[in-house]
């Protein structure tokens, strides 16, 4: 990738508008028979990557048979905007390739989905790590708030708090259980949990060391559940 500087017809403020397609096609320029490793490209691929990393094109690459071209899908405004970013593309105005801005639509896409799907795994792992935190600093405001109000959590039969603990003053007494059995071993200074979560969707699991945690639904989505 190059470090020159951002050109200059670039927008650095992310669309959330309509998609085009940018459809590339070779032009006056392009070598017959060679391949696209050899074609004059560069400034091209560098322009395609300032715009895929300001989250303009969603993805995009060359056709691999003995046409050439490629593809872009772009997020803009509007088509005028479309057509401007297609115009200041170096491949256009060196006329290796032509192209074309068509209005496009995603019926499938699987790669926004991962991404919404990314987004809720972070923001849930986070709510985690605040009630681990909370827990670590035996702060009960803080476990209460990270809890939904009918949080329910089952801890195994055979621990001295064994047993299943509903809504926020069960969630209470299960904190007083899991200090009276576990602060007499633990100085302040022992306590950290450090946590590490492997999250997916609505559903986390937290381990501390190489010892489960616990299998968490999101803390704010009822009904919770925590427990070993």
């Amino acid at each position: 990738m190059s470090s020159a500087a951002p050109y200059s017809g670039i927008s650095t403020e992310a669309r959330t508008g309509a998609t085009f397609a940018l459809l590339y096609a070779p032009g006056p320029r392009w070598l017959p028979g060679r391949p696209i490793e050899e074609q004059d490209l560069g400034m091209h691929r560098d322009y395609m990557r300032q715009l895929y990393d300001l989250g303009r094109v969603l993805l995009g690459g060359p056709f691999l048979d003995h046409a050439g071209g490629g593809i872009a899908i772009l997020r803009a405004d509007s088509r005028q905007e479309a057509t401007e970013v297609l115009a200041e593309d170096p491949a256009i105005v060196s006329t290796v390739l032509k192209g074309e801005v068509r209005r496009w639509h995603a019926t499938f896409d699987r790669a926004q989905q991962l991404q919404k799907e990314l987004a809720e795994a972070r923001v849930n792992a986070h709510a985690i790590r605040r009630l681990f935190d909370a827990v670590d600093h035996r702060d009960r405001a803080g476990v209460a708030a990270a809890y939904d109000e009918n949080i329910l959590i089952h801890e195994a039969p055979s621990l001295p708090y064994g047993g299943d603990y509903g809504g926020h003053d069960g969630a209470l007494r299960h904190g007083q259980g899991f200090r009276a059995a576990w602060d007499q071993f633990q100085q302040n200074d022992q306590r950290g949990l450090e946590p590490r979560i492997i999250a997916h969707g609505e559903n986390l699991l937290a381990r501390d060391g190489v010892h489960p945690v616990g299998d968490f639904p999101v803390p704010h989505v009822p009904p919770g559940r925590t427990g070993g």
